[in-house]
């Protein structure tokens, strides 16, 4: 079996490429080495119907990948499209909620993580049939499963092309490649050039740019801004050029990275004393309860970071009784000040790594996983829960859909009450680790497991 993923971004720093494409295919190398496997981010263009069986599009709204998915497709070659909870939401964004939709209708089966997002699909009316939405959950990770993720994403692929021998193909990956590497180089000279003329820039305008998303950014940029920075564009223009014109830049996120340069033009003096490296002790004491919240920060208000306000209350009470220290592991400093800035409690910050939760978890009492239950978050994986009780950390959670099959191993919802257990019935906590092995084997979480589910799915898809 020959299989073409194609990604947004080949990088296992996002966790989606990692669950549903890295972690299948190191788990298929180990127990079926016979498959092949073609992961491609921007660069397809060494992909034909003649070198591959089956094509899954992992969470690809752009406009070149439903034009790729439909010559694909014309081809006779099977489409899959994996998609997660951020994109079958209303989006901001009418041109990637468009191609969204037609990748929904080019495909011959979607896959999705859980089954409230399957419900979710069959009640958007979309015109989706129930047998075509398959529920291929996110599989538990160690870091086993990173380092290898890391490898491949730095090395596999260019062995890959050089394996198939073809020169062309070879040639064309290079030149690509390096038009990347050009474009990064350029890209930075020229935020070093916006950083020299930020002293000219109203404070006023770099907080009313602070507070818009990116695309409000165009609309509030005066015209003798955009002058002074039009040569930011050039980067993009060139990669355009030698890519032959298949990457393209929409004029809207034409601004993009520079409002995030003048949003963080001027950093947050960081006192020593409030954010912990990850090099060092974390603040835990004996007498203290420690507290571990982690995740991507998300938007504020709506999902990640933020859900820790939704209770702020019962921790504060929580820490009248017994003091509480908040460790909150994530990608994003300024919401970590908004958060911090609203609790009296101890709160520390920890800049995200790959590796780093596996380093602090056994350190910390139990991790808090609050979740809002809108309609962005309702249908989120159980996999940071997975992933906790993996480490030995307990967790306590509110209770949703996909996490009701953990209910012998995970607390929800009484907030207090369950960190105070699990911070003083160390019998209690065993009991709940001790569940969590027993049901690991047979869960379909188990990465083994979740990968039988692709093949059995890309398997049916060929054979048809």
């Amino acid at each position: 079996m020959r299989i073409f993923w194609k990604v947004h971004q080949l990088t296992p720093n996002i966790a989606s490429i990692r669950y549903r494409c890295l972690i299948p295919i190191f788990e298929s190398l180990q127990k079926t080495p016979s498959h092949r496997h073609f992961v491609r981010d921007v660069s397809c263009f060494d992909i034909s119907s003649d070198t591959i069986d089956i094509a899954v599009f992992v969470k690809t709204t752009r406009p070149q990948d439903l034009l790729l998915a439909k010559e694909l497709k014309k081809k006779g070659i099977p489409i899959v499209f994996d998609t997660c909870d951020n994109l079958f939401v209303e989006h901001k964004d009418e041109d990637v909620r468009a191609v969204f939709m037609e990748m929904l209708k080019a495909a011959d089966k979607v896959t999705v993580p859980t089954q409230t997002l399957k419900n979710a699909l069959l009640d958007s009316q979309m015109g989706l049939l129930p047998e075509n939405i398959i529920v291929i959950p996110d599989p538990i990770e160690n870091l086993q499963h990173i380092e290898w993720a890391k490898q491949y994403a730095q090395y596999r692929m260019f062995k890959d092309i050089l394996a198939e021998k073809n020169l062309k193909r070879l040639s064309q990956f290079l030149f690509h490649y390096l038009a990347r590497g050009i474009f990064a180089l350029l890209k930075g000279l020229f935020h070093l050039y916006l950083k020299m003329i930020l002293f000219f820039f109203p404070k006023s305008l770099k907080e009313e740019i602070e507070n818009k998303s990116y695309l409000e950014i165009n609309e509030i940029f005066p015209v003798w801004l955009r002058l002074l920075c039009f040569p930011y564009v050039i980067p993009f223009l060139l990669l355009r050029l030698v890519s032959l014109g298949k990457i393209q830049i929409p004029y809207k996120y034409r601004y993009r990275l520079l409002a995030r340069i003048i949003a963080d033009s001027e950093p947050v003096s960081i006192e020593k004393e409030r954010i912990v490296s990850s090099t060092n002790e974390p603040t835990r004491s004996v007498d203290r309860i420690n507290l571990l919240w982690f995740g991507n920060a998300g938007t504020f208000g709506t999902f990640g970071m933020s859900d820790i306000l939704l209770i702020k209350d019962e921790l504060e009470v929580l820490n009248q009784e017994q003091p509480i220290t908040l460790t909150i592991i994530s990608n994003d400093y300024r919401q970590f000040l908004k958060i911090q800035s609203q609790v009296s409690f101890a709160c520390y910050y920890i800049p995200w790594t790959l590796e780093i939760v596996y380093k602090m978890a056994p350190q910390f009492t139990c991790a808090i996983l609050p979740n809002p239950l809108n309609e962005f978050s309702k249908g989120k994986s159980a996999n940071r829960s997975l992933l906790c009780l993996s480490m030995g950390l307990p967790v306590v959670a509110t209770l949703t859909p996909e996490l009701e099959k953990l209910s012998t191993c995970v607390s929800f919802d009484l907030w207090r009450e369950s960190i105070l257990r699990y911070a003083q019935d160390s019998a209690f906590k065993q009991n709940h680790l001790q569940n969590y092995q027993v049901i690991f084997k047979q869960s379909p979480h188990n990465p083994y497991n979740v990968w039988i589910k692709w093949q059995d799915l890309l398997q049916s898809l060929i054979n048809s």
